[in-house]
């Protein structure tokens, strides 16, 4: 609170400052810490220029920052509109196919509904063939993200699982991935890596193009089908963990030459929204560093 020195709003500011350039990671004698308790935060020497100067470097401050938010902000929203915009794109895709005129009948499936006439209705069993690999012990880890990508396993990533290898398997570039227990987030994708994975994620093969797979059941994850069909075990997820349950799942499926057409046709589109998209990110660090540095 006020104590006559220190405006509180320059304080938290100052905090601010501290926390950004990891100040309180290296404060006390043991080193690196985690969090620091109130007295520890209290007995924080910190620099109090005249109340006067406090209240022109609030001004001046709050004034930039207002205006650095303003375009992250607008920038959000871009980054939203874009993330809408290819759920959208996977959607019609591979519903209607790259003819939007198709004709469309019932499926017969309540969270299918209309499918192309053309198309024929298929469970993933039929077409996707669960694999068992091994692997290297000094294959790197893998997982399959929510952003329906493969990438390497660090240490302080979301959802890293333990190191024994009984709890792995081996992937091979261009294994179909489908996380059996982020399902509903559209963590599927196909391999552009060779490694090791946990056995949570179902590696498979298939004699179809397994990139329209891929994004046909990233589609039931956006229409949020994979929650209603599953048996959470906890709150905002499902449970495909058993591959008789998963492999029971209906997608519609045309042509061989179709589905080709239609995954390169998303491949293409999904790869210039995704620039776009890592170009707005690397835009929004640059504000956050420039707000901090200022």
């Amino acid at each position: 609170k006020e104590n006559g020195k220190v405006i509180p709003k320059y304080a938290e500011l100052y905090f601010l400052y501290m926390w950004y350039f990891q100040v309180f990671n290296v404060l006390g004698d043991s080193g690196v810490r985690s969090s620091l308790n109130t007295r520890d935060l209290l007995n924080l020497p910190i620099p109090v220029p005249p109340k006067k100067v406090q209240e022109r470097i609030i001004d001046y401050l709050e004034n930039r920052i207002n205006r650095i938010e303003n375009v992250k902000e607008n920038m959000l929203k871009q980054l939203d509109k874009l993330n809408e915009y290819k759920e959208s794109l996977i959607s019609n895709s591979v519903i209607y196919g790259l003819n939007r005129n198709a004709e469309m009948i019932e499926s017969g499936i309540d969270y299918i509904g209309q499918m192309n006439s053309n198309w024929k209705l298929i469970r993933i069993g039929y077409i996707c063939n669960k694999l068992q690999r091994g692997f290297d012990e000094e294959a790197l880890a893998l997982i399959c993200s929510n952003k329906g990508t493969v990438e390497y396993r660090d240490d302080n990533s979301f959802g890293s699982v333990s190191d024994s290898d009984n709890s792995f398997q081996g992937v091979k570039k261009g294994d179909l991935l489908i996380h059996g227990m982020d399902t509903w987030h559209g963590a599927i994708a196909v391999s552009d890596k060779d490694g090791k994975c946990t056995k949570v994620v179902h590696v498979c093969d298939s004699k179809e193009n397994k990139d329209f797979i891929k994004y046909y059941l990233q589609m039931l994850a956006y229409k949020k089908v994979y929650k209603a069909i599953s048996n959470g075990v906890r709150e905002n997820t499902s449970d495909f963990r058993s591959w008789d349950k998963a492999n029971k799942i209906y997608i519609t499926l045309p042509s061989r030459n179709e589905q080709n057409e239609i995954a390169n046709y998303l491949n293409n589109k999904c790869k210039q929204i995704d620039d776009i998209v890592a170009n707005q990110k690397k835009q929004i660090d640059i504000l956050d560093k420039y707000k901090y540095s200022i």
